[in-house]
């Protein structure tokens, strides 16, 4: 959600939202064909021991390797779609929030969705925090991929990424309203110049 005030832009926007990334049916149906693989790699090294033990165990120790990446894939995607973004432009810096929502069924959002959101505030475990100096920045790096959409903020000292995507086609007011500011934003998609930090 947008929100524009006196003290400039406020956007909140939890990453889970709105059936989450198109990208996420191609990295599920691969680390469902992922473990497969790996079962079955198992299950012939258990069935080779008896001929040779060492190319057996080598087998399962490559398989269990790759397990534990698969997991580590799996893991991140699932903790990446249970975040909250707060991403607020004031007169004088920019701040990014990110904050890791508590586990819910959906049985409990319907029962206590009034009396959660006074709650949530409390359980949310606090990822990251990062503050830019709105002055400094030289320009804005913008990435309009609708699953991937992303805003790069650049300063001499520091960079400041955004995350859009969870916005949808509302992405496109927040750049909007940078323009308004007078921040350089540059397109990606079209190829744009992209200026020094000098």
């Amino acid at each position: 959600m947008l929100l524009l005030g006196d003290n400039g832009l406020k956007f909140s926007c939890a990453a889970g939202n709105k059936g989450g990334r198109s990208s996420n049916l191609p990295l599920v149906v691969g680390l469902a064909l992922a473990l497969v693989q790996i079962a079955v790699t198992l299950a012939l090294s258990f069935l080779l021991f008896a001929q040779n033990a060492i190319f057996a165990l080598l087998l399962s120790a490559s398989a269990l390797a790759f397990l534990f990446i698969v997991l580590t894939v799996a893991w991140r995607m699932l903790s990446n779609g249970q975040r909250l973004y707060n991403f607020e432009i004031t007169p004088t810096e920019l701040i990014l929030e990110i904050s890791s929502l508590p586990p819910e069924s959906s049985d409990q959002v319907k029962k206590q969705k009034q009396q959660q959101s006074r709650d949530k505030r409390s359980q949310r475990r606090k990822i990251g925090r990062v503050m830019v100096y709105l002055p400094d920045v030289r320009y804005c790096e913008y990435y309009p991929y609708p699953d991937s959409a992303s805003m790069i903020f650049h300063t001499a000292y520091s960079h400041l990424e955004v995350p859009l995507w969870p916005l949808g086609e509302r992405r496109n007011d927040l750049v909007d309203y940078l323009i308004g500011l007078g921040i350089e934003v540059v397109n990606v998609q079209f190829d744009d110049e992209i200026p020094s930090l000098n």
